[in-house]
């Protein structure tokens, strides 16, 4: 993929616009596509103002291909879509009222991203695959920082196009536009290379799901107790014997019993989960200290 492609850039000097598809006396250009990676660098020779830049390829998009458009952010839609599905922006009614189409704005991308009425053209950001049975064909940015990577994907004209946003940079050195990577293979097999090009350190937690990235995530919930009946539950913490340091990770140290609207009572274990240190004389003083001072305990 991208072994063939053409560049378009626009751009201004002086004030004047200009397009251009390679090199000039504006600017030098570095295109290098080596094994699985895309790189494209622009240099130029006087300040220039960027306006837009592009990197289109020819791809045959065949009846079932299907691809993944990766959102703008959390609240946009990251999904596979196919030849006959429409990609849409704002939605009615919010597309007809002023106030609707700046609070949607805040969502997405809809303020500056044109979403065609047709069927068959999709875009989404940073990273997406084209995928064709079980083999994924898929690209992605290693570089952000220049500005979003936008892929569109063309099923109409045979298209995959990556849209550098840069509208309003202005370079007077070495700039890089696009640096993207391009792996084949199953679903895991490709996300599994692009993080290790990304350098993507495992996580040291299991994954957790939450209701949005806004929002606390908890794991290891053994009880839950409605909000609007939390006033009819009473709990004590109970201590077998006086909690003293050190404390082992994992090493019970008392109970909560709490008691429901029938009365009855129900114990849950506390259980310690960190590794409690026994204090010396200096580090008694400093957490004295650090309570006179702070009212932290």
């Amino acid at each position: 993929m991208f072994e063939t492609s053409k560049l378009t850039l626009y751009y201004n000097v002086g004030g004047s616009g200009r397009v251009a598809n390679g090199a000039n006396d504006d600017f030098d250009l570095k295109i290098t596509r080596e094994s699985n990676r895309l790189f494209v660098k622009i240099c130029p020779k006087r300040e220039m103002e960027l306006v837009h830049a592009e990197i289109a390829t020819d791809y045959s998009f065949q009846k079932e291909t299907s691809v993944l458009a990766n959102g703008y952010q959390s609240w946009s839609l990251t999904k596979e879509w196919k030849r006959d599905e429409l990609q849409k922006g704002i939605r009615f009614p919010l597309n007809k009222i002023k106030f609707g189409r700046e609070i949607a704005a805040i969502n997405g991308d809809y303020n500056f991203k044109t979403y065609p009425k047709t069927a068959g053209f999709f875009h989404g950001y940073s990273f997406g695959y084209v995928r064709n049975g079980f083999t994924h064909e898929f690209i992605g940015s290693l570089n952000e920082r220049s500005g979003w990577t936008i892929l569109n994907f063309d099923f109409n004209k045979n298209l995959i196009t990556l849209e550098k946003d840069v509208e309003g940079k202005t370079i007077k050195g070495d700039f890089t536009l696009f640096d993207v990577a391009f792996f084949n293979g199953s679903y895991d097999e490709v996300f599994d290379a692009y993080f290790k090009t990304l350098d993507v350190s495992k996580c040291r937690v299991n994954h957790t799901t939450g209701y949005t990235s806004w929002y606390n995530y908890f794991t290891k919930i053994d009880e839950t107790i409605r909000r609007n009946a939390r006033s009819q539950y009473k709990m004590k913490v109970v201590y077998d014997e006086p909690v003293k340091a050190p404390i082992k990770k994992g090493e019970l140290i008392g109970h909560a019993e709490i008691t429901d609207p029938e009365g009855e009572i129900r114990k849950i274990d506390l259980v310690a989960t960190d590794d409690v240190a026994k204090l010396g004389v200096m580090g008694r003083f400093w957490a004295n200290l650090k309570y006179l001072v702070l009212g932290d305990k």
